[in-house]
């Protein structure tokens, strides 16, 4: 049954389950009954051991010449750029601006925390790290399934996992198999209610790797973590496996910077970054632009225009991985919604938390000029995915590829869950 369109936006619509902490919004988290996902004993000290030790030795490898905080309360470390190592030479500038305007869809481009007057920036040739705040953390889950994104969950070399009853990842989904060097699009920048703090909320690109047999991949999107991010805010993040999941920890998989892998080159726009302001359900709609392109062996990752970074190709071709054709292209490219369910039937939002239907125009979320690149040179094709619904009842994409229209390829994409 899909929701009135001003339900979401009255405090206390949805009633949240209880996770490590609560939000920090009118719709205060209450602790909910037992669920059996949650019958496992957890050990909290061996977690927070584990969790806290990993973390520091990520913060001492860092070269810190200056340390900020953000207008949202988020510590910043600054590295010298070069402390990374060689940085590799980054792409040319996209060919299509990301910030494509269509008439009909008034949007504008929301704003990197860093790019806000007042912002507070490093030194000159220094790059921004975002510091894991551990006193946000809950210390449910082991290091292992903490850095991991399928929570343990098997991930098919060729398709999407079909979801259980339980502790399962919800697809609205759209994948394409083709040769490609990346691909390039923008998304909604919506602030999807999510019901617990061991659980995400996601759109994404993702460039699929399969020709070990399983999925190395290059992720970018926007998702609401509270157990990555610190809050129930969205954040852009990045992501990598070169195992299919199956690893996780520096140079194997992970997010962001939580392990060694990524490079930050941007002075502004990070992994972890927020933007401002967020789309509204019949209010104000923002966009970002995200763009990933194989580039002389690396994948780099561009965000409103700017190339903030990349993760090497040596990543994906590395001991027990020889052979791998990550270095060059990737196999499969896909634009989707994701959502992590630990509750069962998790009432967490998907873009707006509004099926697309009738009245999409600025209150669904949406994927628009939705391309891949077709050779190393940087050609642009329009994307042509197949596209299902993992659980129709809980988030649908609705798809329009090769439209014809400005918006090309597109498709609005969505749900309340069971809420």
């Amino acid at each position: 049954m899909k929701r009135n369109l001003f339900q979401r936006l009255l405090p206390g619509s949805k009633q949240p389950t209880f996770g490590p902490f609560p939000h920090p919004n009118s719709r205060k988290n209450v602790k909910a009954p037992a669920k059996p996902l949650q019958k496992k004993d957890i050990n909290y000290e061996q977690n927070k051991k584990e969790i806290t030790a990993h973390f520091k030795r990520q913060q001492d490898a860092l070269t810190i010449v200056k340390t900020t905080t953000t207008s949202k309360g988020k510590t910043i470390d600054w590295i010298p750029i070069g402390s990374q190592g060689t940085i590799a030479t980054p792409p040319p500038p996209p060919a299509t601006d990301l910030e494509l305007r269509d008439a009909r869809h008034k949007a504008t481009q929301a704003i990197p925390e860093l790019a806000m007057e007042g912002a507070e920036k490093g030194p000159e040739g220094t790059v921004p790290i975002l510091r894991k705040n551990l006193e946000k953390l809950g210390f449910t889950q082991s290091l292992d399934m903490y850095l991991s994104k399928t929570k343990g969950n098997k991930i098919g070399s060729t398709h999407m996992p079909t979801p259980s009853v339980a502790g399962v990842h919800r697809y609205a989904n759209s994948t394409q198999s083709v040769t490609n060097y990346g691909g390039q699009g923008v998304i909604s920048g919506y602030s999807p209610y999510v019901q617990s703090s061991n659980d995400f909320s996601l759109l994404q690109i993702g460039c699929l790797g399969t020709s070990l047999g399983y999925y190395q991949t290059v992720e970018v999107g926007w998702q609401v973590y509270q157990e990555i991010g610190g809050d129930f805010s969205p954040h852009l993040f990045t992501y990598f496996t070169n195992n299919g999941y199956q690893q996780q920890g520096n140079n194997l998989g992970g997010y962001n910077r939580d392990v060694q892998g990524w490079v930050q080159v941007d002075s502004t726009i990070f992994p972890g970054s927020t933007f401002t302001p967020y789309s509204v359900p019949g209010g104000s709609q923002e966009e970002i632009g995200i763009k990933v392109q194989q580039y002389q062996g690396n994948w780099w990752v561009n965000v409103q225009n700017t190339w903030i970074g990349y993760y090497p190709g040596s990543l994906f071709n590395s001991a027990g991985h020889e052979g791998s054709t990550m270095p060059d292209h990737a196999d499969v490219v896909g634009w989707w919604g994701e959502v992590y369910d630990s509750e069962g039937r998790t009432t967490t939002d998907m873009g707006s938390g509004l099926f697309p239907g009738a009245n999409d125009v600025g209150n669904v979320a949406y994927m628009r000029n939705l391309q891949f690149q077709n050779n190393a040179p940087g050609n642009m094709s329009d994307y042509n995915g197949a596209a299902g619904n993992s659980d129709p009842d809980m988030y649908q994409i609705d798809a329009h590829f090769n439209s014809g229209t400005t918006w090309g390829s597109y498709a609005w994409i969505g749900g309340p869950g069971a809420g």
